[in-house]
């Protein structure tokens, strides 16, 4: 027995030697008897790591070994990315056989970052930042570039020497590592002074407020940290600024002085703002100066030697030659100044010349199609009463294109248009004739596949858009071969290659269409393998593949597999990569990479609002919980009004599909202001949510209440009130649908949002709670213009009941007045009875009307008009029973949503009543 050592090989990201080292008898037909895997550093992962080996070796047991066997089995691990180093060593046997030895060493992954003294940047920033990540490969010299990395992060934010420390330390129970990045911030500089130069048409204060980093510096010892590049790029908005003021000539240049003993930087800045133009027009008819003013270039991209207005001629001659003025020209006065050059004059001075109108557009030559049909392919046209009928070249050219694609879509392949313009002695009218050879028809006489297997020949028939007997396209051959390809690689063929051939007769008039087919070898899918997932199970991401192993290799489902992944809220980033697709082998394995989101969330809030006053209010939970992507929390509040407390799991693929589950236990105490009824609820509820269209869903959700309303007035015994008062049991369903197309959900500028639903409740102790509560919510945001924002809100609401002489329970009815539906009057208390209590209804309906004015420094002054009414069913509604209001408010817009002041203000005050009313709110109530 001879033990051989046949290939040593090293691993890693860079390039390595390969060398190999054969006995004499390897030379002769040596049978490979056995193949042992031997994994170190492996851990828990040995057994994964081992089937992952087998899987990607091309060698197996039995098999006569070859050199080049063995280096494409290498190779396969190496593509695998799961091995460092990948020794291989052979013994072999008397009786003619090898015995191989794979000694593999497993990477080992960084399983956690976490960094202390981040503030005032975020996690997400700096991991952003580094070139290692969760579940990347663990390399010590990289890891440790990452302190520099840092540095220079914190550096760009206005830290100067920050100290970055990182330690590794390895989890014994896998090999994997944690990374622990402690970070000492360095010293920031602050504006000490701003000293500004030649500035004419701002003064210096005004231009510090334009400056977002100099605009505390107006406030002594108020200056924040200074960051360069942030002020930089201030400086060139300043200049965009003066260019779209009437200044394209402005520059801004500046000089930043440190002083690092005091750790503050004086900044002079020196305005060239250069003169404030003036531009107007003269010879213009056929376009108003505002018009012509939209092509001038100047005030959004400056004036630098005069380019700006080069561009803007360029511009209007264009504009005029695409309404068929061919030969204006445009020049202007080049030195047009007052008297001390504080302003100059642009004049634009326009010769239109004559606009050619097409007088008529003759076509000769047709016999396939009428005219009608022809010039239906045509963008230009006589002049008539709807149409002015200008002549422009490059029209005419598109539609010569237009006219020859409408011949070669219906077979007529060496169809041939020429055209000729002649003009009326002044140039004002153009006479188009357009002569069309259309030459021989093809038809399409039979239609060939050859080598087709994988599908049947009707199939294949029934995909093509060329059918017999139909004229000739040559564009969609091209698109039929696609078609093919994709039937034949969906049935486990992804290397089919496809060659069409046309064979016409002696006239052209018939054609005969060949696709000559090389399915290539059958292909199944393998494994999917995954990397990265720490704490999401294996399962949860395999589940998500379409495909199964040993079922037909489809690159289609295969990509939709990939996508659902993607669509998973837990990763910050998802890569993949296949084993077998290039090297054409019998079957395709995958490879997944993710980088898993940190699961763990607490979220603390309080504050004031003007619906629950002082609150307090805190939810933890887990985004990954079990690590099969499912959203768990816990959340609790107590307020002025009451206390709060919900736990909840959403499964955002339920039974694997794109149907969203959550379930949930509730309880809270409500004490609502202005009411004389308080609320206890204890509840569950399970709600099934899909997404039917790209903005449209449909849901259904159950829930089971246990609610003890009580009487807030301590001086009324509660058996007084026994009926009304008594706990109660009740069951609902309640189907939904809701349409959301805003831009965004924390400040949203355009778009729609609307729902209905209609919650369907039963009492399983009383019939008070029989009844079908309907409910429309719709809002529309619509952006006039940059600055200006209109929001519009309509809301409707209807009960309907069992039985005609049910009673309602008060805490069912509906109550307006307050910050969420009109302003101006006290929560709940738009309407009310002479004890002061507030009255509910059976149906209501309101509205708002809501201008949103960005005021700049993240502010936004709004003004609004609210409008509400209450009633019983059916009733009559009157004007004077409708309330309104109007009022003012202004909010500061936080990453996080805005924080607002609104002042309503009541259209129809009663006596006794206040004229308004103050309301905070955190948020947008619509």
């Amino acid at each position: 027995m001879k033990s051989y050592i046949i290939i040593f090989l090293v691993t890693s990201f860079h390039l390595v030697n390969t060398s190999l080292v054969f006995s004499q008898s390897t030379k002769n037909d040596v049978v490979i008897s056995s193949i042992h895997i031997d994994i170190k550093n492996g851990y828990a992962n040995t057994p994964y790591l081992e089937n992952l080996a087998k899987d990607m070796l091309t060698l197996k047991p039995s098999d006569r070994f070859f050199e080049q066997a063995l280096l494409t089995s290498i190779e396969s691990l190496k593509s695998s990315k799961k091995f460092s180093e990948i020794d291989v060593d052979s013994v072999e046997k008397e009786d003619n056989t090898m015995e191989l030895i794979f000694v593999l060493t497993a990477f080992n992954y960084i399983k956690d970052i976490r960094i202390k003294g981040m503030y005032p940047l975020f996690e997400r920033e700096i991991l952003n930042f580094m070139s290692v990540y969760t579940g990347s490969v663990y390399r010590s010299d990289e890891v440790f570039k990452q302190e520099k990395l840092i540095s220079d992060l914190y550096e760009n934010n206005g830290f100067y020497h920050t100290q970055v420390n990182i330690k590794s330390s390895q989890d014994i129970t896998d090999g994997n590592y944690h990374v622990h990045i402690t970070i000492n911030r360095g010293h920031f500089f602050r504006i000490n002074h701003v000293t500004i130069k030649n500035n004419r048409a701002y003064s210096q204060n005004r231009l510090k407020l334009k400056i977002p980093s100099c605009r505390m510096s107006l406030v002594p010892g108020l200056s924040g940290r200074f960051i360069e590049n942030k002020f930089r790029k201030e400086i060139r908005e300043l200049q965009k600024n003066y260019w779209e003021n009437g200044y394209p000539e402005a520059s801004v240049e500046f000089e930043i002085k440190k002083d690092d003993c005091s750790r503050t930087v004086d900044i002079l800045l020196n305005v060239n703002e250069g003169p404030e133009y003036d531009v107007r027009f003269s010879g213009n008819k056929e376009f108003w100066g505002f018009t012509l003013k939209k092509e001038v270039t100047i005030f959004e991209k400056g004036n630098y030697h005069d380019s700006g207005i080069r561009r803007s001629i360029t511009n209007i001659e264009n504009l005029y030659k695409k309404h068929g003025y061919m030969n204006a020209q445009i020049t202007y006065h080049k030195d047009s100044y007052n008297i001390d050059k504080t302003k100059r004059y642009i004049l634009f001075k326009i010769n239109e010349g004559i606009c050619s109108l097409v007088e008529s557009i003759t076509i000769s030559g047709n016999k396939a199609f009428n005219n009608d049909r022809i010039q239906k392919q045509l963008l230009t046209r006589p002049r008539d009463f709807l149409a002015k009928g200008a002549y422009v070249p490059d029209i005419v050219k598109d539609d010569l294109g237009s006219i020859k694609a409408l011949y070669l879509d219906n077979g007529y392949l060496s169809a041939d248009i020429h055209h000729e313009v002649t003009f009326s002695k002044n140039k004002d009218k153009a006479f188009i004739t357009m002569n069309i050879k259309e030459g021989i028809q093809t038809i399409v006489d039979d239609i060939q596949c050859k080598g087709l297997s994988a599908i049947s020949k009707q199939t294949a028939m029934t995909a093509l858009l060329l059918k017999k007997g139909k004229p000739l396209q040559k564009s969609a051959i091209q698109k039929d071969e696609t078609e093919l390809l994709a039937l034949i690689s969906e049935k486990g063929y992804p290397h089919t290659e496809i060659k069409s051939e046309v064979i016409m007769n002696k006239d052209h008039s018939k054609a005969t269409i060949i696709f000559t087919i090389q399915e290539g070898k059958f292909v199944k899918m393998g494994k999917a393998y995954v990397g990265g997932n720490f704490k999401t199970k294996d399962s949860v991401m395999q589940k998500e593949f379409t495909l199964n192993q040993g079922e037909p290799f489809s690159l289609k489902k295969t990509i939709q597999g990939q996508q659902y992944i993607r669509n998973m809220d837990i990763f910050n980033s998802v890569s993949f990569r296949t084993h077998g697709f290039q090297e054409k082998g019998d079957k395709i394995d995958i490879f997944v990479d993710v980088e898993e989101k940190k699961p763990y969330f607490i979220e603390l809030c309080g504050g004031y609002e003007s619906e629950k006053g002082n609150f307090f209010n805190s939810k933890l939970g887990d985004h990954n919980l079990f690590g099969e992507n499912k959203d768990g929390w816990l959340y609790g509040e107590l307020s002025e009004i009451g206390y709060k407390g919900e736990l909840g799991i959403v499964d955002p693929i339920f039974l694997g599909t794109t149907t969203s589950a959550s379930w949930g236990l509730y309880t809270d105490k409500k004490e609502e202001f202005n009411q004389d009824f308080g609320l206890v609820t204890f509840g569950s509820s399970l709600g099934l949510k899909r997404k039917v269209l790209q903005s449209l869903s449909a849901g259904v959700s159950f829930k089971f209440e246990r609610r003890d309303q009580f009487h807030l007035d301590s001086s009324t015994a509660k058996e007084q009130f026994d009926d009304e008062y008594s706990a109660r049991s009740i069951v609902m369903i309640i189907p939904s649908l809701s349409y959301d197309s805003r831009d965004s959900f924390i400040v949203p500028k355009k778009g729609i949002f609307s729902s209905i639903n209609a919650e369907i409740s039963k009492g399983l102790s009383n019939s008070r709670d029989d009844f079908v509560k309907y409910k429309c919510d719709a809002r529309k945001y619509w952006t006039v213009f940059k600055p200006v924002t209109f929001a519009f809100l309509f809301r409707a609401g209807y009960i309907d009941v069992f039985h005609a002489d049910s009673k309602i329970p008060d805490d069912q009815l509906f109550y307006l007045g307050g910050i969420s539906s009109v302003r101006g009057f006290k929560e709940n208390m738009l309407y009310y009875d002479s004890l002061s209590d507030p009255i509910g209804g059976r149906n209501f309906w309101s509205g708002s009307i809501e201008a949103r004015i960005d005021i700049g420094f993240d502010f936004e002054l709004s003004g609004f008009y609210d409008i509400g009414n209450i009633n019983e069913p059916f009733e009559t509604i009157q004007f004077d029973d409708t309330r309104s209001s109007m009022g003012l408010g202004l909010r500061y817009i936080t990453p996080i949503g805005p924080i607002g002041l609104m002042y309503g203000i009541k259209l129809d005050s009663k006596d006794g009543e206040s004229k308004g009313r103050l309301h905070f709110s955190l948020g947008y109530t619509f």
